[in-house]
């Protein structure tokens, strides 16, 4: 029973997982790239997601062998990316030019960390100067935000006066 009991709440967090994921690619996602357009489409987007989902856990399950690396590699690349929204958020404007400021931020994560699994010595990543790939990552999205979003800012608000 106790077996049981372990083996049902996991499979719990796997299927809330599954179609909260599914529901973020097939309704959230669509909505904010096209508008409310796609509104009678977001259930048979949904019902696609979810085997693209779960198929995807099963291939990111399979090629790390312990959930800590899951997380150190999904943060790496995931809190570069998630830093200009919440700034532009803790300020109160949107982002111009999202693309300009999260795109460089995830190239330059995932690139650093490839290049750190290239140069790999006795199994263990060999990071350029010594840098970790999420530091390079945020380095390079608060560069492009203070680039792109801080002197668009600085000239809406000009506009607006």
């Amino acid at each position: 029973i106790f077996f049981v009991s372990l083996f049902a709440i996991v499979m719990s967090t796997v299927d809330s997982f599954t179609f909260i994921s599914a529901y973020t690619l097939g309704k959230d996602l669509p909505e904010i790239i096209y508008g409310n357009q796609l509104k009678i489409q977001s259930i048979r987007l949904t019902q696609f997601a979810i085997p693209l989902v779960a198929i995807l856990g099963i291939i990111i399950a399979s090629l790390f062998p312990t959930a800590m690396d899951i997380w150190y590699t999904g943060g790496t690349f995931a809190v570069p990316v998630i830093l200009p929204p919440l700034i532009a958020a803790l300020f109160g404007k949107p982002l111009l030019r999202p693309l300009w400021t999260i795109l460089p931020s995830l190239l330059v994560s995932v690139g650093w960390y490839s290049a750190g699994w290239i140069m790999a010595t006795d199994g263990w990543p060999s990071f350029p100067f010594g840098i970790e790939p999420m530091i390079a990552g945020i380095l390079t999205a608060l560069v492009c935000f203070s680039l792109f979003e801080f002197k668009r800012q600085a000239k809406a608000d000009q506009v607006s006066v």
